[in-house]
């Protein structure tokens, strides 16, 4: 049973248990979910000061942000995910990165983690005051496509993201 929380100091240890488990640099920034410029400063903070800053990062947002809300996703103690849901989109977020964004644990992939923590995130007040969310995903992620779908994902398009060879798929779930 996946259960979501709110970042807090006392996960440190499951927290970087998963994060260890990462091998790509896309992915790590992911797991800390702070901006490619700010992942060294994030990454370097003591635990405490980093789950605190996140948290404030959420209602007061740097001007290359939006206000969102970060949860982290947990099998019995096991820190098996982070799933974020942005509460407005500014142009970057409305072309490539959508409403929400979400990371699993190598680990816990292909169990249904993500479909999981999509399915509770929409359930939230929050998503359905938003009503039509946005969720994209790297055109060649399968399983980041079934999860959209099997939470009533409809694909719009693909596009090109700009300065870039990566395109993105865009799906929209109407709540």
């Amino acid at each position: 049973m996946i259960e979501l929380k709110l970042p807090s100091p006392e996960h440190e240890l499951s927290f970087h248990v998963g994060y260890s488990q990462i091998a790509s640099d896309s992915e790590r920034l992911a797991w800390y979910y702070c901006g490619e410029s700010r992942f060294t400063e994030f990454r370097n903070l003591p635990f405490e000061q980093y789950v605190k800053r996140l948290l404030h990062l959420n209602e007061h947002p740097p001007e290359d942000f939006v206000k969102g809300i970060v949860w982290w996703a947990f099998e019995d103690q096991n820190m098996v995910g982070r799933i974020s849901m942005r509460l407005e989109l500014n142009d970057w977020l409305q072309i490539a990165g959508g409403h929400i964004g979400y990371i699993v644990a190598p680990q816990y992939r292909g169990r249904g983690v993500a479909t999981e923590m999509l399915r509770q995130v929409l359930e939230t007040p929050e998503a359905r005051s938003i009503g039509n969310l946005l969720v994209t995903c790297d055109a060649d992620n399968i399983a980041s496509e079934r999860t959209i779908c099997k939470n009533g994902g409809l694909l719009e398009n693909i596009v090109n993201l700009p300065n870039s060879s990566k395109q993105k798929k865009r799906f929209w779930i109407n709540l």
